[in-house]
């Protein structure tokens, strides 16, 4: 668990304490590139560390966004889906402790052959550059995992209802916006 939130999400916010300062200092336009994964909006029955690091990402990505709203620093959250990279191997190489056994050394063995037909990283790096150009905030490369978000989410706000408390006038949103220093957020506010 420690490893796949170091990889996956403190590492971004490492490369935040390097360079953002730096990067809206300098008052000149400038990119952040955040790489979250399809896992973030849509997760298949997988390792759980490596799905809620990736959460974690797109939490930071998304947060970030809203933080660097009056900056000149742009940000944009890759989520790629299955990707022809070296992961499992890399992972085992590098992750600490001893390796996957049984069924956790087959899982990562089938792994290994569905990446291996993903889509080329290439084609993926070149998406990334041509939306940090237009200032894309999500970056989705694969289309075919569409139809799975839009249920995901349908099934997300189906679930909004009744106040627990009919009484209750509701949240302060543009309050909690401002309360925390900020002038607005990268979602409509309404109420």
């Amino acid at each position: 668990w420690r490893w796949a939130y170091a990889v996956n999400a403190h590492a971004h916010l490492y490369a935040c304490r390097t360079f953002l300062g730096a990067m809206k200092a300098a008052g000149e336009p400038a990119h952040l590139a955040v790489t979250a994964s399809m896992v973030a909006i849509v997760p298949p029955p997988i390792s759980v560390a490596y799905i809620s690091s990736k959460f974690a990402t797109l939490g930071i990505a998304m947060a970030l966004r809203n933080e660097l709203a009056d900056t000149q620093v742009g940000i944009s959250v890759l989520c790629p889906g299955m990707s022809a990279t070296n992961i499992v191997a890399t992972t085992a190489r590098l992750r600490p402790g001893a390796g996957e056994q049984g069924a956790a050394a087959q899982t990562a063995q089938n792994m290994s052959g569905v990446l291996a037909s993903g889509m080329s990283p290439a084609r993926i790096g070149e998406r990334m550059a041509r939306a940090i150009q237009a200032g894309e905030f999500f970056v989705f490369t694969h289309p075919e995992w569409k139809p799975m978000a839009e249920a995901g989410f349908a099934e997300m706000l189906a679930a909004f209802g009744e106040s627990a408390d009919p009484a209750y006038a509701g949240d302060d949103i543009a309050g909690l916006v401002a309360a925390n220093g900020a002038r607005r957020m990268n979602v409509a506010v309404n109420r």
